[in-house]
């Protein structure tokens, strides 16, 4: 995704030459088919240097103009920035909703955008998001979200999502989830996930699951599932898998380690087994409830 902001100037011959279309956030890719079919080559991509920034911008791909033409055009981007109000343009890139109807009733402070209760917002770009309880959230990649409980959260990779109890997280490779009890995090390769009790958790290769008692873990290959608590559930997924769980037992805490590999001796990917105390009990069907 390119910096915020971003869009196209024309560099065809005619009336239309150093028109300046700005094609960020949710006009991104839909818009940009749009003029690519109207001008087809002739036009150049443009970006902010630094994201949130309306002071300096460069071109994105191999230029096949001259260098007298390309000061020109970066002269009327910069032009086109001048006259525009950069919070005009974020909301521009944003979608807000609450009760499923537009609302501007939102604030957008040191590029952090902040939403109250039960409202929804969607932008495809890298952003910091704060919202309220029973909050939808949708964000692109290399974002921040933190929202308060029953709120659902999804975002592209390189993310970091903080939720309350009861929410649902969904992110891309190399996330970071921190949930509360109740919640159901999905995860993309090297991953970080933390959640409450009775939480569910899924995560790609290389991810670390922290989940308190009574909660389910489905982990890829070359991953660390740790729960705390008695009791936990685990789907057999990856190899070279280690489910640790830490206990309260003799007035002492009981750490025991066990190696998935050697549950596929008796069971097959994708069985959910039971695990107390360090040891693996029983296959429970994956549709009835954990306890």
């Amino acid at each position: 995704m390119c910096n915020v902001f971003s869009g196209l100037i024309v560099t065809k011959k005619g009336k239309d030459w150093g028109k300046v279309l700005f094609l960020s956030g949710v006009h991104h890719e839909k818009d940009r088919e749009k003029v690519k079919k109207k001008y087809g080559d002739n036009i150049l991509a443009w970006e902010s240097i630094t994201p949130y920034s309306l002071d300096k911008f460069k071109f994105t791909h191999e230029l096949n103009i001259l260098a007298k033409e390309q000061k020109e055009l970066m002269s009327l981007v910069n032009k086109w920035a001048k006259k525009r109000d950069k919070e005009k343009l974020l909301r521009s890139m944003i979608t807000v909703t609450k009760d499923n109807k537009p609302t501007e009733d939102y604030k957008i402070m040191d590029n952090m955008i902040k939403i109250g209760d039960s409202m929804s917002l969607v932008c495809d770009f890298s952003v910091n998001v704060e919202a309220g309880r029973g909050s939808t959230q949708k964000a692109g990649e290399v974002s921040t979200q933190t929202a308060g409980r029953y709120s659902t959260q999804t975002a592209g990779w390189g993310s970091t999502q903080t939720a309350g109890r009861g929410s649902t997280q969904t992110a891309g490779r190399y996330s970071t989830q921190t949930a509360e009890s109740n919640s159901t995090q999905t995860a993309g390769d090297d991953s970080t996930q933390t959640a409450g009790e009775d939480s569910t958790q899924r995560a790609g290769r290389y991810s670390t699951q922290r989940a308190g008692g009574d909660s389910t873990q489905t982990a890829g290959g070359d991953s660390n599932c740790i729960i705390y608590g008695d009791t936990s559930f685990i789907v057999l997924d990856g190899k070279n898998v280690l489910l640790t769980q830490i206990f309260y037992e003799g007035n002492k805490y009981i750490r025991k380690n066990l190696e998935l590999d050697t549950l596929f001796k008796k069971y097959k990917k994708g069985d959910k087994i039971k695990v107390v105390k360090g040891e693996a009990v029983e296959k429970v069907k994956i549709n009835k409830p954990n306890k």
